[in-house]
């Protein structure tokens, strides 16, 4: 078993397909994590946490902890608009100690910043797709609202940029409609 690391992007915006055509290529029973181009590993450990965890079997789908994004379980607030990149590495080696590989049940959506899966679980989920009765639901959404055993990894904290540039980065989701 290994896990591929994968940063898919489209120019013309259709990153389902972008995410469906970098899946193909991966192995079946091999894992993959797919990160956004704005996010970063901030700490050597963290890859070996991430496939120790792909490892545990404790979910199919896995997210991991940040300092922005629009789910408040994934958040760490207080970093929200900390631009200092040694909190950041401090905050991500304070987390790998006290929660190390623990996963914690996840019963709503992973966000795309961070996906861990196997390659079997994108077969069984149909890849990534958004639903044309609602083009506000994300290729996320989608995926992940359909995979039942999902967890946190609470222990890994990587850094995400979302939508630097926006006054309101929650609401701001220009750049990820077609």
């Amino acid at each position: 078993m290994k896990v591929h690391y994968l940063q898919p992007f489209a120019v013309d915006k259709d990153i389902c397909k972008a995410y469906n055509d970098a899946c193909e290529i991966i192995p079946n029973d091999d894992w993959i994590c797919i990160t956004d181009y704005d996010t970063m590993f901030l700490h050597p450990i963290q890859k070996q946490l991430v496939e120790n965890i792909a490892r545990s079997g404790k979910a199919d789908l896995y997210g991991a902890m940040t300092n922005r994004c629009n789910v408040p379980e994934f958040l760490i607030q207080e970093m929200f608009d900390e631009f200092d990149l040694k909190k950041h590495y401090t905050t991500a080696l304070t987390q790998y100690q006290v929660y190390g590989e623990q996963v914690y049940h996840q019963s709503g959506f992973i966000p795309g910043y961070f996906m861990l899966f196997c390659k079997n679980t994108w077969i069984e989920m149909g890849g990534f797709r958004v639903p044309k009765s609602d083009p506000q639901f994300t290729f996320d959404q989608h995926f992940s609202m359909k995979v039942e055993r999902k967890g946190i990894i609470k222990g890994l904290y990587i850094l995400h940029l979302y939508r630097i540039w926006s006054k309101f980065p929650q609401l701001d989701i220009e750049h990820l409609l077609p």
